[in-house]
């Protein structure tokens, strides 16, 4: 299904009936990549999953997708299909979008988690590779970048065991106009520090961090400072992905965090 945002289609999909959801993905992503994960959701709740901008079926605005911009059309979606007071749970990249968007609409949550995500803005070693991604895929290299990026969301464990899902997330990135990644590296590169919004914010969170991720590295996870209200998740065997690595374990933990803070 579309809507249109700012003369932008945008790609959702939404499912289930009861108290309400919302799945955003990460980068070189799209809304197909929570399938099995969305499947047992909408068994409890009404699950909305929507394409960020330049991702899937989505188009994009203007040059840069700053996370701001992907909260609005967030927003907007939301408001359009009278999904008011939603939880809200954003993989990596979407984690960023689901902070910008506490920050923009907090009238609008219960309750968030950030699924290997983290609330800092990039480092300088970060930035320069965001510009190094754009180069690579400026000189017709996208489907190098891609092919190397997404099967290191896997721990090395993980990546024999789900080979069709790394293959088909590479299938579909490989679709995703160059403009569209670029732009989201752009928004990415150029986001705040939340970390503050995160430590003092009074809205419950719960935090899932796999122990194998190598983009959100034991490092990264230990500058943290969490909230007393948090709810933290470390999946032992997970690398950046793991409602696909440890599925049933992250499930029974959200269904759990969702039916807490829906009252």
């Amino acid at each position: 299904m579309f809507l249109e945002f700012r003369n932008t289609k945008i790609h959702y999909k939404l499912s289930g009936k009861g108290k309400k959801v919302v799945l955003l993905h990460g980068y070189l992503e799209d809304l197909t990549v929570w399938n099995g994960f969305a499947d047992e959701l909408e068994k409890h709740f009404e699950v909305l999953r929507v394409n960020l901008l330049g991702h899937g079926q989505s188009g994009i605005i203007s040059e840069v997708s700053t996370v701001e911009m992907q909260a609005e059309m967030l927003n907007f979606v939301m408001e359009t299909l009278h999904f008011d007071k939603a939880i809200i749970f954003g993989h990596s990249m979407g984690g960023y979008i689901t902070l910008a968007f506490l920050e923009k609409y907090p009238e609008k949550l219960l309750a968030y988690s950030l699924f290997h995500s983290h609330p800092f803005a990039d480092s300088e070693a970060v930035k320069a590779n965001r510009l190094r991604e754009i180069e690579l895929i400026k000189d017709g290299k996208k489907e190098l970048l891609i092919k190397q990026s997404i099967p290191n969301m896997f721990a090395e464990k993980s990546k024999e065991l789900y080979t069709q899902n790394i293959e088909s997330t590479i299938t579909r990135a490989l679709h995703f106009d160059n403009e569209g990644i670029i732009a989201a590296l752009l928004g990415m590169r150029l986001r705040p520090d939340r970390s503050n919004l995160l430590s003092t914010s009074s809205y419950p969170l719960l935090y899932i961090w796999g122990k194998e991720d190598k983009f959100v590295t034991a490092e990264t996870f230990e500058r943290i400072q969490f909230p007393e209200n948090a709810e933290i998740l470390i999946l032992n065997q997970s690398g950046h992905c793991g409602f696909i690595e440890e599925k049933e374990k992250s499930l029974q933990t959200c269904i759990a965090f969702v039916n807490q803070h829906s009252s």
